[in-house]
């Protein structure tokens, strides 16, 4: 039988407000949270997300950028931005592979592994070669990018 691995989520301390100051400030306290929650927020806590406060800057850099003529450059780096921010909120929350969990997975599944911890070399090989294609794109490239980034 296969054996099911948890999740694990390592988790970090963060303040739960670094903006405010004075009598409008939040409980300055320190949270537990998520890499995927410091990157995406979490709002039961009242914790904006780090993706949350560099949206509203590359937001706030459009009248600049329109001022000087060169909106199609904000519009690419907007773009940009939402690009990589969405991959790393879902690297972090485990929708896409690391490429660790995805070589542990492969090895699992593969039909020639015994469950022994000892990877023969039928097994490395196929692991090598699919590791070949992932670098091209290939068929499992999606499990670790999603359609975040085009060939």
């Amino acid at each position: 039988s296969r054996r099911r691995h948890t999740r694990f989520l390592p988790v970090s301390w963060a303040r739960r407000c670094v903006q405010e100051t004075g009598i409008n400030a939040e409980y300055m306290g320190y949270i537990k949270l998520t890499i995927s929650e410091i990157l995406g927020g979490k709002p039961s806590e009242n914790f904006v997300g780090l993706v949350d406060v560099m949206t509203l800057y590359v937001k706030e850099l459009e009248e600049d950028y329109i001022k000087n003529g060169q909106k199609e450059v904000y519009n690419q780096l907007s773009k940009d931005y939402l690009q990589v921010s969405g991959f790393l909120i879902d690297k972090a929350s485990g929708k896409l592979l690391t490429l660790a969990k995805y070589i542990r997975r492969f090895v699992e599944y593969h039909p020639l592994y015994g469950h022994d911890s000892i990877i023969q070399e039928p097994v490395a090989t196929d692991l090598l070669n699919n590791l070949v294609k992932l670098t091209n794109f290939g068929e499992d490239a999606s499990l670790l990018i999603g359609n975040y980034f085009n060939q």
